[in-house]
């Protein structure tokens, strides 16, 4: 069973699997020896398929969590302090990544939004960098000076 099947499902809660409560709930990172005979974990998902030594980190972005990095290995006190630095590691590159694809994201919606919001508007706008310098106009004002694109 690969472990994108043996997860957790997609949108469910952590109130009753107390590792991934800790890990996404509490923003704790865990290095378990042994999950078989850690009592704290005897409900979990990684309990019940069998998992011996698991590490995981918590995942936020702006102190709202994302999910969490999971790994899990079939013999106790397979992991140690140096797994879980290299797993914050990843983790934090991940982290780096989706705050990019993000910000990215939201800089799209805003052209987006900006040029039809211009373009919508029969009214003459243009939009100025800090030095006053015109950087984009309208249609309307491109239709006034008889400009076809929105270039100056």
């Amino acid at each position: 069973m690969s472990a994108l099947q043996s997860a957790p499902r997609s949108g469910a809660t952590t109130d009753d699997d107390s590792f991934l409560a800790n890990l996404i709930d509490k923003s704790v990172r865990l290095l378990v020896a042994d999950v078989q005979t850690d009592g704290r974990f005897r409900k979990t998902w990684c309990h019940r398929l069998g998992v011996r030594a698991a590490i995981g980190i918590p995942l936020a972005l702006h102190n709202r969590p994302l999910g969490a990095l999971f790994v899990g290995h079939a013999e106790p006190g397979h992991y140690d302090e140096e797994d879980l630095l290299f797993l914050e590691l990843v983790g934090g590159l991940l982290t780096a990544h989706i705050a990019r694809a993000k910000a990215e994201e939201a800089v799209r919606f805003e052209r987006e939004y900006s040029a039809a919001l211009l373009d919508g508007s029969s009214a003459l706008t243009a939009t100025l960098n800090c030095q006053g310098g015109i950087t984009r106009v309208n249609r309307a004002c491109l239709e006034l000076i008889g400009q076809q694109d929105h270039q100056l």
